[in-house]
């Protein structure tokens, strides 16, 4: 079995509008499930989270490649408190400060556009989904003790880890990624970075 500690994947980097959608910004966004290209997301709000967080982050999920999505078998967009009681009852204080984590072939994402002050824009909000939804590729492709990317990938990490990002330097399932979010949002800065990496995820099957 693969060990809890790599099945619990978390991003620092992780932490839409619906057509037709007029309500008001500032509205409270309403438990519900909906499914985007066949994958359930859960809309689990809390008293803070409005309907504008959760169009954004639909958006973003419905602007991943269809291939990507294809494994996840649930996508819970949980309002900040709801994100942080979540994970602390089941990890303890491990993804307090985290946009997102996933296990298994499940993600969770914090709501939250609020950070610091600042607001974050659909680009970082793309950026998030997508790194989680690598994850859930990595691990829906490995087997039952390996990860995809400890495989041959696994070469390309040990040749030059700090390539891709400072995070992704942190291990192989972080490499993998960011290196597959880069992939699908700059990939003219992948090659610049790490041409073989590139080649990599260009190999990769996308059906």
């Amino acid at each position: 079995m693969k060990k809890m500690i790599k099945v619990l994947l978390s991003s620092i980097f992780c932490l839409s509008t619906l057509a037709g959608c007029s309500s008001s910004p500032y509205t409270k966004a309403e438990a519900q499930t909906l499914t985007i290209q066949g994958v359930p997301v859960y809309v689990e709000p809390d008293e803070e989270t409005t309907q504008e967080d959760i169009d954004t982050f639909l958006k973003a999920i419905k602007a991943q490649p269809e291939f990507l999505k294809k494994n996840c078998t649930g996508i819970h967009l949980q309002g900040e408190n709801a994100f942080i009681n979540y994970a602390q009852q089941n990890f303890g204080d491990k993804y307090n400060k985290t946009f997102g984590y996933t296990i298994g072939e499940d993600v969770f994402l914090k709501t939250n556009l609020n950070v610091n002050g600042s607001k974050r824009d659909i680009d970082s909000v793309k950026d998030t989904v997508a790194h989680e939804l690598w994850h859930v590729f990595d691990y829906a492709n490995g087997n039952d003790e390996y990860y995809l990317s400890e495989f041959d990938f696994n070469i390309l990490y040990n040749q030059n880890p700090g390539s891709i990002s400072e995070y992704g330097a942190t291990n192989v399932l972080e490499f993998f990624a960011e290196a597959g979010t880069m992939y699908l949002l700059s990939p003219e800065e992948l090659k610049e970075k790490n041409m073989d990496v590139y080649n990599y995820f260009e190999s990769l099957p996308k059906e």
